[in-house]
């Protein structure tokens, strides 16, 4: 609801400022006139409010007497007429563009307009021509700042008389120029100047007001031309200097963005970069992702640069590889070339616990060259004792020997072990009492010698859980 009363609003105060627009005519725009007259043009206004507007009329160039036949009060909807009389208060005789501005008491707005008067003097002598100089423009109404602007005017003495001293005035907003040249009697000349604008002046329209001056004695002759409307030109745009500089697995791309013309520009600079090249790429901040492309939106005023940077490193994946590989292949290097895997199954119970267990002990050989003086010492706990296996399948111990503080070591020398040899040991343990929950055995350890040291490797622990219901 909010909304909609403000949309109302807006087209309130559209309609608004639609009706309080208003026109104004003046015909005819030239008037030629003696200093001791006045010029008398006829002035139409029109406005679309809806009621009665009272406007008011005034001019910057305080040389001038400015009046209206009547008071300025315009009924809405109908067309206004009444003179408008300009009288030269303090001038010579010339040629001048007289400014008038026109101004709704209500609303403000205002209506700027010019008309052109030719002044002379009301005593003429018979054997004296007084200066007259028509003057018309012919340079372009397009300028390109860049290049040296070529200023044209055809000149013409319009009497008898030599004029040693032309000024030419030339004003805008992106030119002050004088420039002064002399006449014959009766002479025709066109005068060309050379005029060089700020390579970086920027686009826009203006109006070149150009006056001659006649100076004579302890006065001046002017004449002012109708203003002439000209534009300066867009040109150039934003250049790109793109750099790249690729070292091993990793390349930084280096733009520059350079404003060459003379108008300021939004440019948007892409970077094709895929969901997987992204996850090795850094760049500048203030950027977008649009599909597979990185964009920069940049904004630059004539002359003004900006730097973007694009880094994509594969390094870190390279490194990260080269350290895994190092670790696979020292593991494979370094790693026991003989392992030695235990396990352990109770076999007998007595009164609802363990009584007989049976170990396994698999010595396996995964390396590539064959190990000697192969010795392995198992400890069996204190609470249970050694039962050997007289099995052909397995290999006797060296040595059982007895120990009170730490239990019963049992040894096997196996001598060599060829590449690949897998043996299997198994004995027996029984326990002194009833083993209740479980059992523990401790790892079994082995030495060995390869062709560069002796070496050793321990199996893995064994815990045997046992439950009597």
């Amino acid at each position: 609801m909010r909304g909609k009363y403000f949309s109302l609003l807006l087209l309130f105060l559209l309609f608004s400022s639609v009706s309080l627009a208003f026109i104004v005519e003046i015909s005819p725009k030239n008037q030629k006139i003696l200093l001791n007259e006045s010029a008398v043009f006829n002035l139409t206004i029109k406005h679309s409010s809806l009621s009665d507007e009272l406007f008011e009329l005034y001019s910057p160039d305080v040389l001038w007497d400015i009046r209206t036949g009547d008071v300025l009060r315009v009924p809405s909807h109908e067309v206004f007429s009444t003179k408008l009389i300009v009288r030269p208060l303090n001038v010579n005789p010339g040629i001048y563009g007289v400014p008038l501005i026109f101004r709704m008491v209500s609303s403000g707005e205002k209506v700027e307009d010019r008309v052109t008067i030719e002044t002379a003097s009301q005593y003429l002598p018979s054997d004296e021509y007084l200066p007259a100089v028509k003057a018309t423009p012919a340079f372009k109404t397009e300028i390109d700042p860049r290049e040296p602007y070529e200023f044209v005017i055809d000149l013409e003495n319009k009497n008898r008389r030599n004029l040693s001293v032309v000024k030419i005035k030339v004003r805008s907003n992106v030119l002050n120029k004088d420039y002064t040249t002399s006449l014959g009697p009766l002479e025709k000349k066109k005068v060309k100047f050379i005029v060089n604008f700020d390579p970086l002046t920027k686009p826009q329209k203006d109006v070149f007001y150009v006056t001659l001056l006649v100076p004579e004695q302890e006065r001046a002759y002017q004449f002012d031309l109708f203003p002439t409307p000209v534009r300066i030109i867009s040109y150039g745009g934003i250049e790109e200097n793109v750099s790249e500089d690729d070292s091993f697995l990793k390349s930084v791309t280096h733009v520059k963005l350079i404003n060459k013309g003379n108008g300021a520009h939004y440019y948007t600079y892409s970077f094709y970069a895929g969901s997987l090249k992204r996850l090795f790429l850094s760049s500048s901040e203030d950027l977008s992702i649009v599909r597979n492309a990185l964009e920069w939106d940049v904004f630059l005023e004539p002359g003004e640069s900006a730097e973007l940077f694009v880094i994509v490193n594969y390094r870190p994946v390279f490194w990260a590889f080269v350290i895994f590989f190092v670790i696979i292949f020292g593991y494979f290097v370094f790693r026991s070339p003989v392992i030695i895997k235990k396990s352990a199954r109770v076999i007998r119970t007595r009164e609802g616990g363990i009584s007989d267990v049976k170990v396994v002990l698999n010595v396996i050989h995964r390396g590539y060259r064959k190990v000697a003086n192969f010795e392995m010492i198992d400890l069996i706990p204190k609470i249970a004792t050694y039962i050997p296996d007289n099995s052909a399948s397995t290999v006797p111990p060296e040595n059982v020997t007895k120990s009170e503080s730490k239990g019963t070591l049992v040894k096997w020398n196996l001598g060599q072990v060829e590449p690949k040899e897998h043996r299997i040991i198994t004995y027996s343990i029984r326990s002194k009492l009833s083993i209740l929950g479980g059992l523990r055995l401790p790892v079994a350890v082995a030495k060995f010698r390869t062709d560069y040291r002796v070496r050793e490797t321990t199996s893995n622990p064994v815990v045997i859980k046992f439950s009597s219901e």
